[in-house]
């Protein structure tokens, strides 16, 4: 009986070292203020850089109706000029992509099969993602994160977060913070030191069956005070065709 009680005890402190972040998850119920000031931290550091670029990997998991959870990889460039210019390279395998933001206009190109869309632009990146969003059913790689408010905007409907501790992200010593909403539970990896730049950022769909995930990892982050504007102005190719972007009607929430 006294073996049994030691090799019990035993394995409940090794539970305990080895799951500190855990059991303290489950215990958590407010945001907690660290993570709250690392996440502005980050915000603020994106926000003071003229242009911002980084290379990604984005992951999305897409559950279909007889169960499979299927996951489908991007490989991304991104380079952005605040206040209103961005350019942006998707590669995946079948389709190849760039999007240009110039300050008035929104240009979609598909590469592979040579056919352009273009459209007015709102003045600033925020409002710019959000029309994409909204009106036209596309998304930016990691717009929450990238937009002008994008502290206050994660933070909106969170309902409680915490310090997880501190992590490698591809041999860059980060610290990983996690949140929770209503529907769903938000993770973000951020570098420490001044430069705070967001390294991995996961989106947990609680609520919709298989729990599939939005991930981007962020690489090569580079930092600098000018670009040439020329890179975000599309000039069509000679023989390149233009078409109208495709009618999009917003889902209506079902009460």
């Amino acid at each position: 009986m006294t073996c049994r009680k030691r090799l019990f005890q035993t394995i409940l402190c090794l539970f305990i070292v080895l799951s500190p972040a855990w059991s303290r998850a489950e215990l958590t119920e407010s945001v907690d203020s660290e993570a709250l000031e690392i996440l502005k931290r980050m915000n603020d550091y994106l926000l003071s850089q003229q242009v911002v670029g980084f290379r990604a990997i984005e992951n999305e998991e897409v559950v279909f109706g007889d169960g499979y959870k299927v996951m489908f990889s991007e490989e991304i460039r991104f380079t952005m000029a605040r206040p209103n210019k961005f350019h942006v390279q998707r590669h995946n395998g079948e389709s190849e992509v760039e999007m240009f933001y110039d300050s008035s206009s929104f240009t979609i190109f598909r590469k592979d099969l040579n056919f352009f869309a273009t459209t007015n632009a709102p003045p600033t990146i925020t409002e710019v993602f959000a029309k994409l969003d909204n009106k036209l059913n596309i998304q930016i790689v990691a717009r929450d994160i990238l937009r002008d408010d994008s502290s206050k905007f994660l933070l909106a409907s969170i309902s409680s977060g915490f310090v997880v501790g501190d992590a490698l992200v591809h041999g860059v010593l980060s610290t990983h913070l996690a949140f929770r909403s209503t529907d769903t539970d938000m993770q973000i990896w951020i570098t420490k030191g001044q430069q705070a730049l967001p390294m991995k950022y996961v989106v947990t769909s609680r609520w919709i069956t298989g729990a599939p995930q939005y991930a981007v990892t962020f690489f090569d982050w580079v930092v600098q005070d000018d670009i040439d504007n020329a890179v975000f102005v599309f000039k069509a190719p000679q023989d390149a065709k233009e078409i109208p972007f495709a009618q999009f009607t917003p889902r209506k929430e079902v009460n």
